[in-house]
């Protein structure tokens, strides 16, 4: 089923499309905006322009290429599911904190994040009454800054596909920062 099918069936009926490129669409769905970009007829120099264009335009969008989509178009549908306030409420008062193992964290990185799992220090998880991850956070080494400071970075927070997990971040970077004393922290 194509990209267009599964918003039709699993989204929204109700959506407009405008075609920027031969190759690429800008889909409207309420105040979601979807950049969804084929493979076919690609131009990394057309995209580059058009992409300009449209942040000028449309503003803030989520851009999908359509091979990212095929390797995962499951994941891919909850995350816009999500996007568009459909999705599981979980409170993080509601979950227990652990630690988790490396090989857990990357494995539930490549089931629900968008983005590949980088290699990380710290690796925190929330997990529901059944025992079940449903957020994470990932944190590089903790470093002493030439001011004296010590801080680390977060580098990776992920709910459980088709989950929100309220408070749930709050929860990681505290257990976190009090953990280790920080007095800085980076995240993005």
């Amino acid at each position: 089923m194509d990209f267009f099918d599964q918003i039709s069936s699993r989204i929204t009926t109700e959506f407009n499309v405008l075609k920027v490129t031969p190759f690429s669409y800008l889909i409207f769905i309420n105040e979601l905006k979807i950049h969804f970009v084929k493979i076919e007829n690609y131009n990394s120099i057309n995209y580059h322009r058009e992409f300009e264009k449209l942040q000028k335009m449309h503003g803030h969008f989520i851009t999908i290429f359509e091979d990212v989509y095929n390797r995962n178009p499951e994941k891919l549908i909850k995350r816009l599911q999500y996007h568009l306030g459909n999705s599981n409420r979980i409170h993080g008062r509601e979950t227990v904190l652990m630690k988790i193992t490396r090989p857990e964290a990357t494995k539930f990185l490549e089931n629900n994040h968008g983005n590949i799992p980088l290699k990380t220090k710290y690796s925190f998880g929330l997990l529901d009454k059944n025992k079940t991850i449903v957020a994470i956070a990932c944190f590089g080494q903790v470093i002493k800054m030439r001011n004296g400071a010590k801080s680390s970075e977060l580098i990776r927070f992920c709910n459980l596909s088709g989950s929100r997990v309220v408070g749930g971040l709050t929860k990681l970077i505290n257990k976190f920062q009090n953990l280790h004393q920080l007095d800085e922290l980076m995240t993005y």
